[in-house]
This record gives C-alpha cells, sequence and structure tokens, in this order.
C-alpha cells in the first residue's frame, strides 16, 4: 500500500529567537567559507536583524530564512567579488 501513514509529526512554529539562533548558524557557514577564500567580512548586528526581520515567517519555519540570507549576503557578496575581481 503506497502512501500509508504511520504515525503523525507535530511540529511546533518557529519563534523569533529560533530564527535568530538559526541565522547565527547560517552566517558563521558563510563567514567560514569566505575565509577559505581568504576574505574577511564581519557583519554587523543591524544587518543580522533586518535578515532575520525580512526571513521570519512562523508558517514556513526557516526556509524564507535561508532565501534572506542566499538573497541579500550570499548573492551581494558575490556580485562585489566579481566586481572587484574584473578591476
Amino acid at each position: 500500500f503506497l502512501n500509508r501513514l504511520d504515525e503523525m509529526v507535530v511540529f511546533r512554529s518557529l519563534t523569533k529567537d529560533n530564527v535568530r539562533q538559526i541565522a547565527e548558524v547560517e552566517f558563521d557557514k558563510v563567514l567560514a567559507r569566505l575565509q577559505e577564500k581568504e576574505l574577511d567580512v564581519s557583519l554587523t548586528q543591524r544587518f543580522k536583524d533586518r535578515v532575520v526581520e525580512e526571513g521570519f515567517d512562523p508558517a514556513y519555519g526557516a526556509r524564507p530564512l535561508r532565501r534572506a540570507i542566499t538573497r541579500m549576503l550570499e548573492d551581494t557578496l558575490a556580485e562585489h567579488v566579481l566586481v572587484d575581481g574584473a578591476a
């Protein structure tokens, strides 16, 4: 029998504090990758708070946070590296 339900798992919505903690882990991952490339970047608390605000959606968990980090941090950094590397 396909698609049989064995049990039901109930997830609680993430709080803003949960999302902030997840964001710190994700920021550390990005910064570690940058350090491997010998790039030193620091993030202000204001920027981190803005990313958390944009990435906080209790209905969808951490998915919007991941998208906000990609768009606001990784994509922006990549553009700057490409422009500065071409000069």
